[in-house]
Formats: structure tokens, sequence, C-alpha cells
């Protein structure tokens, strides 16, 4: 008589209880992975919203100081009218803003909130036992 008898469990049992026992481990091993790379994902929002904080705190410095500085120049030296100056000072700054605003653009458009290397590894896993319980019981 084969152990499998004397334990009361049939081979096909044997295999679906080993099968089960493997796929939690798998889907645990698959969430463990999933957290890791959503935690990376949120690393690199956290980057991007760095970036935008950046970008705000140089527009209202260079806003404030820069700006009155570079009017008062323009004013003294060309003889345009003040707003004139003004409107030329503020159209460079906005235009050095913009360029990191695209920055920081860059990053969130790279922010993938679906984990995609570990829903391609599940789906693969999926695969693999079917194809797996198909060799074995079809």
């Amino acid at each position: 008589m084969s152990q499998t008898h004397d334990t009361g469990r049939s081979d096909f049992e044997t295999v679906v209880v080993g099968l089960l026992r493997d796929v939690r481990a798998l889907v645990r091993q698959e969430m463990a992975l999933a957290r890791h790379e959503v935690q990376y994902e949120i690393g690199k929002i956290l980057k991007a919203v760095l970036w935008f904080g950046i970008a705000v705190v140089l527009a209202v410095i260079g806003l404030i100081a820069i700006a009155a500085a570079c009017v008062l120049i323009l004013y003294e030296y060309t003889g345009l009218p003040a707003w004139l100056c003004a409107a030329i000072v503020s159209i460079i700054l906005l235009g050095v803003v913009s360029g990191l605003v695209a920055a920081g653009q860059g990053v969130v458009k790279s922010v993938r909130i679906v984990p995609v290397r570990t829903v391609r590894i599940m789906l693969d896993d999926v695969k693999w036992m079917a194809k797996w319980v198909r060799t074995r019981f079809v």
C-alpha cells in the first residue's frame, strides 16, 4: 500500500493541496513585490512634488527680488516706460519657471499607478500553473 493511502489522501488530493500551498506562497511573494513597486512609484511622486516646490519657491523669489532689480536696471539704461520693463522681466522669469515645471511634469509622466512588472509576473505565473495542471490532469 502506498503512503498516500495510509494518510487517507489520494495522489490527486496531495497534488491539489501542494498546488494550493504553492499558490498561497506565490501570492504572498507577489504582494510583497507589488508593495515594493508601489513604494518606488510613491518615491517618484514625491520627487515630482519636490521639483514643483522648488519651482514655486524660485518663482516667488524671482518675482520679488530679481524682478525688481531687473526692472530698475532696464528702466535706468533703456529709457523705456517702467511698465514695459516690468513686463519684459516678468516674461523672462515665467519662461524659466515653465522650464522647471516641464522638468517636474517629465517625472510625473513616468509614474505608473499599476505595478506593471508585478502584473506581468503574475500573469506569467497563472499561465504556467494552467499549463502545469493541463499536463498533469488533462
